[in-house]
């Protein structure tokens, strides 16, 4: 990952901001917005160090890092999407489970954990999970060997564990930079790269005070008025709601000046 050189905010090649305009509503000004793609050779360094720094903050607390891989058997399922589906629910399953086990202590219900996905060679996904707490081996396995055959409504054994010892705050952010830069390459937009326990957001929300309009240049055409202000008129929002709302697409075209 590079950290010596400042922030380019120009467009990449073959980047979706070449084909964008963005405008400040207020002030009618063009805008240059960041790139927010892994996969981005000219941007993406600046969101694997902003990611690493994240994981850093955030797992430095923890007593213990303890560094899980979980897998998932592929044979029972048609394709790729629907065993990374199955694997998804098996997650969630393993959750509940996890924080309600009578086994395990108060301390060991309440782990904080944080989980990236990877992909086999063959497409197929596995879990990566670091968690804050010690759990023993054998607790993970039944829990995970349980969640397996709740989900999937499968008998025998289907998925499988394995744990390393403790590792380092900056090697577990390492790690989950790794697989997410490895993983935006495999999975379709929209899908996440990686999650964490907790309400706690990962990232401080940043407030936003300005408004916007993007503008697209190869269809000729507002793709968007992205409300960032809560004091944004509320008609305006509701007309933003319809693309075909020719008035409103023609009072922000003359205030921004684009033929």
């Amino acid at each position: 990952m590079q950290s010596n050189e400042p922030y380019d905010h120009s467009p990449c090649d073959g980047c979706y901001l070449n084909h964008i305009r963005v405008y400040n509503t207020k002030t009618g000004k063009q805008v240059q917005p960041k790139c927010k793609s892994y996969k981005c050779k000219k941007h993406g360094w600046m969101k694997e160090n902003e990611l690493k720094e994240a994981i850093e903050k955030r797992v430095k607390s923890w007593e213990k890092v303890r560094f899980w891989t979980f897998t998932l058997t592929n044979k029972y399922f048609k394709n790729v999407d629907e065993h990374r589906k199955a694997l998804s629910e098996i997650w969630r399953y393993f959750v509940t489970e996890l924080r309600r086990n009578k086994i395990l202590n108060d301390k060991q219900r309440s782990v904080q954990y944080i989980r990236v996905s990877e992909p086999h060679k063959s497409g197929y996904f596995h879990f990566h999970v670091f968690f804050s707490e010690y759990i023993h081996f054998n607790s993970i396995k039944q829990i995970w060997e349980w969640a397996c055959n709740s989900a999937t409504k499968l008998p025998g054994k289907l998925g499988s564990v394995d744990v390393r010892g403790n590792i380092k705050a900056d090697t577990c952010a390492k790690y989950v930079v790794k697989y997410v830069v490895k993983t935006s390459h495999a999975m379709a937009k929209g899908q996440n790269l990686y999650s964490c326990s907790g309400n706690e957001a990962l990232f401080e929300k940043v407030e936003k005070t300005e408004s916007y309009a993007v503008y697209h240049v190869k269809l000729r055409k507002w793709v968007g008025l992205r409300s960032e202000s809560p004091c944004l008129d509320i008609n305006t929002q509701l007309h933003h709601k319809s693309s075909q709302e020719v008035l409103l697409e023609m009072s922000i075209t003359e205030k921004m000046g684009v033929q």
